[in-house]
C-alpha cells in the first residue's frame, strides 16, 4: 500500500524554489510537482518562500498589458 504523502525530496524543494523565484503560480507549482496546491502553499509557507498571490498574478497581467499597450 503507498502512502498518502509524498515525501518531500531535496530536489522538489529546490524545484520549489526556483519556480518561485521565477514567479510561477502555485497552481503551475502544483501541476509540475505533481502535488496539490495546499501542499505547495504548505512547504512554501514552512520553507519561507513567497508564492504570488492571485491578486498579485492578475495586478502582473494588468501591468503588462498596459506597457503593451503603449
Amino acid at each position: 500500500m503507498m502512502p498518502l504523502v509524498k515525501p518531500w525530496s531535496e530536489a522538489d524543494i529546490e524545484r520549489l524554489r526556483v519556480m518561485a523565484a521565477a514567479g510561477a503560480s502555485p497552481i503551475k507549482c502544483a501541476a509540475a510537482l505533481r502535488r496539490n496546491v495546499q501542499a505547495i502553499r504548505r512547504q512554501a509557507s514552512r520553507l519561507g518562500i513567497h508564492l504570488p498571490t492571485l491578486r498579485e498574478q492578475r495586478k502582473r497581467l494588468r501591468e503588462a498589458e498596459a506597457e503593451a499597450a503603449q
